[in-house]
């Protein structure tokens, strides 16, 4: 009887030791807000809607960003601020190399405003970020942002 209590015992601490560092059935998914702050983030497309039609017709990451504009990110503080940083290659020397905006989460985790500009939050993951900011009828923006 002694052997078998021991190897049950033996086999429920090889069970349990097995379980990874900080694992419990009760681990909740990380919030927006701790996505977003955790890390720096890349601007990887940004298409224009001209007409504000939901039709997102010029590729403006493709025509127009040099490659000075290409290694830009942002870093999202718990603050609300948002640091832009010019990244290694600065388009324009007298530029600052950080500019600080704003921003906040708005309807339930839904938008992200920046710099009091509501975006629609399409996808966000522990890698990417798409926004759309829409005025109907007018004009429209779909930024995609990759973690780098």
């Amino acid at each position: 009887m002694k052997k078998f209590f021991f190897a049950a015992l033996v086999l429920c601490l090889a069970f349990g030791a097995c379980q990874k560092s900080g694992e419990d059935d009760n681990d909740q998914p990380p919030t927006k807000t701790e996505i977003l702050t955790s890390g720096s983030w890349r601007i990887s497309g940004y298409e224009v809607d001209t007409l504000g039609d939901g039709t997102f017709e010029i590729d403006v990451y493709s025509l127009v960003f040099e490659d000075c504009d290409k290694d830009d990110f942002l870093v999202f503080k718990t603050s609300g601020d948002l640091d832009f940083d010019e990244g290694p290659s600065k388009c324009e020397d007298s530029d600052p190399q950080v500019y600080t905006l704003s921003w906040r989460l708005l309807d339930s985790d839904t938008k992200l405003e920046i710099e009091g500009d509501p975006y629609d939050i399409m996808e966000l993951s522990n890698s990417t970020l798409k926004l759309v900011y829409m005025d109907q009828g007018a004009y429209g923006e779909r930024i995609t942002m990759v973690k780098r």
